[in-house]
């Protein structure tokens, strides 16, 4: 049992965090998007946000492959109170959806562009697109495709626990991905886009 458990956390495919491992569970998540990452990677959590978007997608070490997130605008994000990182400028205060969309645009668009090397674009549930979706999942479209689930959104990773694992229907999993990403696939939805 205990040689079974230290393979799976080895290769990553089940790891339980207890509190105060942020640092190690974001380190665990870079790993794989740079292992699995070749083809893409596409991040689904309902309280993404731009700040998560930096602390992962963007360490893909591959340039320019099809990086896709997925997020929802919730009280939590309506509510936070954010100043770009860049240039320090306050940002709106979030009272509305749309709010909370222009908000997260403008602290993507923070970074220059033509150093990220990304092909990334940021969908969001706005309005009556799209349908409401609860699991946190991190995603590797290969010819076999990957997917683990985070157990806890992005910007709780290793705060409290949880556990990250490999599932085993990874394609289904893709294609339910894919399915809200074209219901999604409106201008109000759209988010950021990499040019």
């Amino acid at each position: 049992y205990k040689q079974e458990l230290k393979e799976l956390e080895e290769n990553k495919s089940f790891i339980q965090y207890y509190e105060k491992q942020e640092d190690k569970a974001l380190a665990n998540v870079k790993e794989l998007i740079k292992k699995y990452g070749e083809k893409g990677v596409y991040l689904w959590d309902p309280y993404l946000n731009a700040k998560d978007i930096k602390n992962t997608l963007y360490f893909c070490q591959h340039t320019y492959v099809p990086m896709r997130a997925i997020t929802s605008f919730s009280e939590i994000q309506l509510q936070r109170n954010i100043s770009c990182p860049k240039c320090g400028e306050p940002l709106e205060s979030k009272n509305t959806t749309e709010k909370a969309k222009t908000n997260m645009t403008k602290e993507l668009e923070c970074d220059d562009e033509k150093f990220l090397f990304m092909n990334l674009e940021v969908r969001g549930k706005i309005k009556q697109y799209g349908y409401k979706f609860h699991d946190r999942f991190l995603i590797f479209p290969l010819e076999q495709p990957k997917v683990w689930s985070l157990g806890i959104s992005v910007n709780q990773l290793g705060a409290s626990h949880h556990i990250l694992q490999e599932v085993k229907n990874a394609q289904h999993i893709l294609n339910a991905f894919n399915k809200l990403w074209d219901e999604l696939n409106h201008e109000e939805c759209l988010v950021w886009k990499s040019k």
